[in-house]
């Protein structure tokens, strides 16, 4: 796998994270009854961070073959 390869595979992972953890911030207010219920908390963006930090170590772990390089210098640059 070439090196252009690699950046955009790191990429890519990235963009999945912060989709993931807009997708799960969004789901905390599903259960909001009332749209002036909705608040915005330190308390959700901490509980989307968690939810989605054991996600990524996970993908990692099970996606070996596309993130070989962990160490590499140029691993994502947005």
């Amino acid at each position: 796998m070439d090196n252009k390869m690699k950046n955009d595979s790191y990429k890519t992972f990235g963009i999945m994270l912060i989709i993931s953890f807009c997708i799960m911030y969004a789901v905390m207010f599903l259960n909001v009854d009332k749209a002036d219920h909705i608040y915005l908390s330190l308390s959700r963006l901490y509980m989307s961070l968690l939810m989605v930090s054991p996600m990524a170590i996970l993908m990692l772990i099970l996606m070996k073959m596309m993130y070989k390089d962990l160490n590499s210098s140029n691993k994502c640059n947005l």
